[in-house]
This record gives structure tokens, C-alpha cells and sequence, in this order.
């Protein structure tokens, strides 16, 4: 048996509590001998049942105490079977029946058999009921963080899905390089040709002024077409979704007043990236 599955046996709180005998003692004697982890497992069941009697819960489940009663019976049937007891007179005449030595051992065994399997099961039980309130705990800290950082987690969403559409196979990457008015600005627009979507990262894009907004074209035919404003973001990732495009042959920014206009204005383009 592998370690796991001694544990799982249960075979180890048996061992502890002194229900163990025979081949099957020494196997597991053996293997606790030969692995640490059945040692600190050992241990840890020792510490459980001190810690039980402390608290004087010794009280195993009914079922479980019926179930011991009817194997120390069987076992007292088995092993006194051929064993007659000593019969003598006490001074009244009456009878009196000496338990002999193997009957003696026998009980006994039996109470510390009993006291031992109500410290494993009790063992056994306390570590069902703590691991269930672990779980419990770990899944309210969960639904917890969930509720207080929606969010965070719409954006974690959004940034997928994002990366999705930049790693699509009819997304084209296209480079946009600063012009002679603003020569280290720099974007990048990311646009895919099957469905429209646009999306730009304009982290190398200085800060607009107050009042000001960068505004994305994408020009056809000589045509400027707007493809909407975007914000400059502290974050280190700035990955915006823009209007979706149809065609194009190039793209550029301007910076424009809050909000847009109809036509660019070309004495305030700061990146132009040809497809």
C-alpha cells in the first residue's frame, strides 16, 4: 500500500489507539518506520486524541459502539471456546466461578479496545468536521472576493477577450510611427479584417492637455474615416477598442478637442502607420 492509501485506511488511528495486532501491526509498524510521512501523520493523530481527552469527548457513535460490542463477543467466543473455567465454593455453600487468566486479558483488551476505537473514530470524525469547515471558509472568502472585485474581474474579462482579437489570425498589426510634429510618439492598432473590430494601444503617446482627446482615423482612398477617441491610461497595459472599420489602407491619430470632430485636423497628427 502506498502512503495515501494507509491514510486513507484509517489503519493508522487504529494503530494509535491500540486495535492493531498481528501481521497487520507490523506491516504498518514497517511502514511508519520507513516514511516520514506516515510518522507526522502518527503524530498528528496522537496529538488529536490528547487534545479529545482534554475535552472529554470519548463517546463513540452508538452505531459504531454496537459494532465493537459484537466483535469483542465474537472474539471471546472464539478464544474461550476451549478454555473451562475454574469452579470453587465459597463458605455459604454457594458457587464461584474464578475468571481465568485468558479471560481476564480478554476483558481487558476489550475496554482499551473500545476506549481506543471511540479516540479513532472520534479522530476521524473531528478531522471530517474540519475539513469541512475549511471548505465551507475558503468558499465564503471566495464568493466574498468575487462580490467586492467584480471589477477587477470584468476587466481580466476584457483584456482575454481583447488578446483573443489581437491573436486572431485575420487581425493585422499595424505599426504607427511618430511624424515630423511628435517624432517619439508611437501606436500600435491591432484591426481585424473579417469583423471590423479595432483596437489601439497608444501607451507611447504623450499626455493631451486638458480639454484634449486623441482621435483614431483610418483613411481610404485618401478619405479620413473616425474610428472615435481613446484616453491616455496610467496602466500598463492600455488596450482600447475603438469603431469598428470596414476598410482601410492606413490609420493615423490626431489630437483633437474632447469629444471629436468630424474632419482631422493635420497640423496635430502625431502618428501615421501605412497597412
Amino acid at each position: 500500500m502506498t502512503s495515501k492509501e494507509i491514510i486513507e485506511s484509517g489503519k493508522l488511528e487504529l494503530y494509535v489507539a491500540g486495535a492493531l495486532c498481528g501481521k497487520e501491526r507490523d506491516q504498518i509498524v514497517a511502514a511508519i518506520k520507513a516514511d516520514p510521512t506516515l510518522q507526522r501523520e502518527v503524530q498528528a493523530i496522537e496529538e488529536a486524541m490528547i487534545m479529545s481527552l482534554s475535552e472529554g469527548k470519548l463517546e463513540p457513535r452508538a452505531d459504531v459502539k454496537d459494532k465493537i460490542f459484537a466483535a469483542i463477543k465474537n472474539q471471546e467466543t472464539n478464544i474461550t471456546r476451549n478454555i473451562e473455567p475454574s469452579v470453587s465454593e465459597d463458605k455459604n455453600g454457594g458457587k464461584v466461578i474464578q475468571m481465568n487468566p485468558a479471560n481476564r486479558w480478554l476483558a481487558a483488551a476489550s475496554v482499551a479496545l473500545l476506549i481506543g476505537l471511540g479516540f479513532t473514530f472520534f479522530a476521524l470524525n473531528q478531522k471530517i468536521s474540519n475539513q469541512a469547515k475549511e471548505l465551507a471558509l475558503v468558499k465564503e472568502q471566495y464568493i466574498n472576493q468575487v462580490s467586492t472585485n467584480d471589477s477587477s474581474h470584468a476587466a481580466l474579462s476584457k483584456f482575454a477577450e481583447q488578446m483573443a482579437l489581437i491573436n486572431n489570425q485575420n487581425t493585422k498589426k499595424i505599426v504607427l510611427n511618430g511624424v515630423a510634429a511628435s517624432p517619439d510618439s508611437k501606436a500600435v492598432v491591432y484591426w481585424n479584417t473579417q469583423n471590423g473590430r479595432v483596437i489601439i494601444n497608444p501607451s507611447a503617446l504623450p499626455q493631451p492637455p486638458a480639454g484634449k482627446q486623441y482621435q483614431l482615423w483610418a483613411l481610404l482612398d485618401g478619405k479620413p474615416i473616425s474610428a472615435g477617441v481613446f484616453d491616455i491610461t496610467n496602466d500598463s497595459i492600455n488596450l482600447q477598442e475603438v469603431k469598428n472599420i470596414g476598410n482601410a489602407q492606413a490609420f493615423a491619430v490626431t489630437l483633437e478637442q474632447k469629444g471629436g470632430v468630424e474632419s482631422p485636423t493635420l497640423s496635430a497628427m502625431y502618428v501615421m502607420g501605412t497597412i
